[in-house]
């Protein structure tokens, strides 16, 4: 667990470097990329990392076969959307960001075979197989950036340092995967795997759209990239925080998954873990809304300290979005995904729309009023479906 928390913050220190380095419109330039990268990382991943945790936590012998039919539906995904991706990429007008998406391509792809190979690690209870592999990616990424950041390179080629962390990751995991799965020929087939990972990709890209959106509209209604830049060292703050209640979450899935198995009820998870996320969320905004102006200067610099109004305000959604992410797992353990997919739907949906009206009349200030709401509403929505009557929405 200390591994994940310090691979959150080594992507933190990414946006340091490059705050420090390259200055507010840089930042802001690769949080928007960012988020393009984030939602598209759960379509071409279509849902396997969740499908992978589950079903290998319930039968371990069955995690190489797992592994290839996701590995076989991803690439059908992949062959169908990346193209799709690097064409979207090259139409940006904006050079800068045109460069530093298309550099992003490589990346998207690695970062869905890292994180799917690691998943069936997380399902055998051996997390620590992902955070060495993300540990290279990181390690390398950071080297690569902080050269980049001390000879004043383009931004773009923080694409490029990510991309290379990311192979390294990605040969490891591929070594890690030789010495300790066993060999099966027991292939679920594609159509399985599609139709159990399916709900998950709507939760994923409905989460990501959630967190954001608010950058990626941002940009195209002509924010400066100094002020999405101030919001994006803010909500790199925030949502780094939020590797408390996932390292929580990631720990109970595997349990959580056994104990839906054997027929127990989800109610009493439902209030323990939505009071859990939310007491965790509450302490890590006070601590943030207390800090902000100075923990954004000693980070990133002067020039962000103007961006501690943001912090102080968008901190206030950690209670919801931690409270959503533990309750997660209980939806996810008892087959809940359709359920939790329309929280999140609805969450995402509500969150671009006020943004679009928000942002061009409040600016990012708008953008941090949202979150707060949004995050907050989705978690009370996320509890109800959790603690809903009965003990499966849906056979596995």
């Amino acid at each position: 667990m200390l591994g994940e928390a310090a691979i959150r913050l080594s992507a933190l220190l990414i946006i340091t470097l490059v705050a420090r380095g390259m200055g507010a419109g840089a930042v802001g330039l690769l949080m928007v990329a960012f988020g393009a990268l984030m939602v598209g990382v759960p379509l071409l991943a279509s849902g396997q990392v969740e499908v992978l945790i589950r079903e290998c936590a319930k039968s371990p012998g069955r995690a190489r076969s797992l592994l290839v039919t996701a590995r076989q539906l991803q690439r059908r995904v992949e062959l169908a959307l990346v193209p799709l991706a690097l064409v979207a990429a090259l139409l940006v007008a904006d050079s800068d960001l045109r460069k530093l998406l298309v550099a992003f391509v490589p990346y998207l792809l690695l970062r869905v075979e890292i994180f799917t190979r690691g998943a069936v690690f997380k399902g055998l209870d051996r997390m620590d197989v992902e955070v060495k592999a993300r540990g290279c990616e990181f390690g390398v990424a950071l080297v690569l950036t902080a050269l980049l950041a001390v000879t004043g390179a383009p931004v773009w080629t923080v694409g490029l340092a990510l991309t290379a962390g990311a192979g390294i990751g990605v040969l490891w995991l591929v070594k890690a995967g030789g010495r300790r799965l066993t060999a099966t020929t027991d292939l679920p087939g594609v159509r399985w795997a599609f139709a159990h990972g399916a709900p998950f990709v709507g939760v994923s890209v409905g989460l990501q759209l959630l967190l954001r959106s608010d950058v990626l509209i941002a940009k195209g209604v002509g924010v400066a990239d100094g002020r999405i830049g101030h919001y994006g060292a803010s909500a790199g703050l925030v949502w780094a925080a939020l590797v408390l209640p996932q390292l929580v979450a990631i720990a109970l899935y595997p349990t959580l998954s056994r104990a839906a198995l054997h027929g127990a009820r989800p109610g009493m998870m439902a209030l323990v873990a939505g009071g859990v996320g939310t007491g965790i969320g509450i302490v890590l905004a006070g601590f943030l809304w207390l800090g902000n102006g100075t923990l954004l200067v000693v980070l990133f610099g002067e020039e962000f300290r103007g961006a501690g109004v943001l912090l102080g305000r968008l901190a206030w959604a950690l209670p919801g979005a931690s409270a959503s992410m533990i309750l997660g797992v209980v939806l996810a353990s008892w087959g809940r995904q359709n359920l939790g997919l329309i929280v999140v739907t609805a969450a995402a949906l509500a969150s671009i729309l006020s943004n679009l009206y928000l942002i061009p009349r409040l600016g990012m200030a708008g953008a941090a009023q949202v979150a707060v709401l949004v995050h907050s509403v989705a978690a009370l929505g996320n509890f109800a479906m959790a603690s809903w009557p009965g003990q499966m929405a849906e056979k596995r």
